[in-house]
């Protein structure tokens, strides 16, 4: 018999990094943790399975990096339900 369920667990790690043109900030270090799990089962005999993700698990608020415009809000802790089946 197969196991139905698994979990999934992510750690993010990021090391501080500069905030300014002129590297007078600095952004901290920061560590991020995503926690998942999926579940098998069956929808009127066809194969389904239930997702459910939470990311940001420890809601930690940070600005992020990035490409043009630069600096964007790191999204807040979220919870995401996905269902798929075969019909």
């Amino acid at each position: 018999m197969a196991i139905a369920a698994s979990i999934d667990f992510a750690l993010i790690r990021f090391g501080t990094s500069p905030a300014s043109i002129d590297n007078a900030t600095q952004n901290p270090e920061q560590t991020l943790l995503n926690l998942g799990g999926r579940y098998r089962f069956t929808i009127a005999g066809n194969p389904a399975t239930l997702r459910v993700v939470i990311n940001n698990l420890n809601n930690y608020y940070f600005w992020n990096m990035g490409l043009s415009p630069g600096l964007t809000q790191y999204p807040p802790r979220s919870v995401f339900a996905y269902l798929t089946a075969d019909i």
